[in-house]
């Protein structure tokens, strides 16, 4: 008799969150397999909702798949609460982010560390420096590089020089965005540019403030498009442009699905993982390098052709089937240590 999984998460769509979409996409890839899988979603995280949480997950799955963070849970402490207390279900918690917590949130992510039965992370780095806090996780930790929730399609005839896409708040690159385009200078003007992005709420002045200078620069914005027309428009572009003010990790999903679609990926070094996306896309360290490096990328696309098609393969090769039969695999594992 197969285990019943249950995948909670505090975003789901259509709400606007990057782990939402990822819990829909797995949820759905499991049932494909035949899992006995369903989620659980809800708005109301206050701490004053931990027990009524509980109540109703307590015998409700074999096993839990908790997804966090999500912009859902605000970051509430209910979500780790909910992990220490005595369900019957075993734990399952996949951690997307942990080195970027501040000291509070490292703090009581050692609840996930002590109750959970097994961690996810998206990322060697994020496993490595979470076992640096909690060595014992090592046992109990595995790396499920997560997929890309736009779909994929074969490259077409280019309408796009030069695109931006992703969501549209601070801290994901769009400000340095504009940056490369200013340093581009009147060179840019010859150039077909593009945001392709979505809105989130509660950050509406910096997408007003944005929009508008893009605007200005003469990009064309295409906002809040379902994901088979962001895959049609990554599909006819040639440069997707996303300088992320820490570089490119194997968690950024924009870069996948960038890639994957068939675009060029010119983006930040990071100071992790650099070797890994070595021949996978082009890497520079600066706004100036950037700009230069997208002009010569657009201006000379045979010479950066390798590297397309080898990002396109790589993040083709990251599909959510694959993904859901990682989870299946240390579900049976756990579920095993309870016979």
């Amino acid at each position: 008799m197969s285990s019943r999984v249950l995948v909670v998460t505090g975003s789901f769509p259509p709400d606007v969150c990057g782990v939402g979409d990822y819990s829909a996409e797995l949820l759905g890839a499991m049932r494909e397999q035949g899992i006995d899988a369903a989620s659980y979603y809800r708005r109301d995280w206050r701490v004053t909702s931990v027990l009524s949480h509980f109540s109703r997950l307590r015998r409700a799955a074999d096993v839990i798949v908790m997804q966090h963070p999500t912009q859902g849970y605000s970051g509430r402490v209910s979500p780790y609460l909910l992990c220490a207390m005595p369900l019957a279900s075993r734990k399952i918690v996949t951690l997307h982010e942990y080195s970027r917590k501040g000291t509070a949130g490292k703090l009581l992510a050692y609840l996930f560390f002590v109750f959970a039965d097994h961690i996810v992370f998206t990322a060697d780095a994020e496993r490595d420096a979470a076992c640096r806090a909690a060595p014992w996780i090592r046992g109990k930790s595995s790396v499920v590089p997560i997929g890309s929730n736009i779909p994929m399609r074969a490259p077409q005839a280019p309408r796009i020089d030069v695109a931006y896409f992703g969501l549209i708040r601070p801290g994901k690159g769009l400000e340095e965005f504009v940056d490369v385009l200013r340093a581009m200078g009147k060179r840019a003007a010859a150039l077909k540019l593009a945001l392709i992005g979505q809105t989130v709420p509660g950050f509406e002045a910096f997408t007003d403030g944005t929009l508008a200078t893009l605007r200005d620069m003469g990009v064309e914005l295409l906002l809040n498009r379902s994901g088979d027309e962001v895959a049609d428009w990554l599909s006819s572009t040639r440069v997707a442009l996303l300088p992320f003010p820490d570089g490119v990790t194997r968690r950024r999903g924009s870069a996948l699905a960038a890639m994957g679609n068939g675009a060029l990926l010119v983006t930040t070094r990071p100071q992790t993982e650099a070797d890994f996306f070595e021949g996978l896309c082009v890497m520079r360290d600066s706004i100036r390098e950037l700009a230069d490096a997208t002009l010569e990328a657009v201006a000379h696309p045979e010479a950066t052709r390798s590297a397309r098609e080898a990002g396109m393969a790589y993040a083709q090769s990251l599909s959510w089937s694959s993904i859901a039969q990682t989870y299946n695999g240390i579900v049976s594992r756990i579920e095993g240590r309870r016979a």
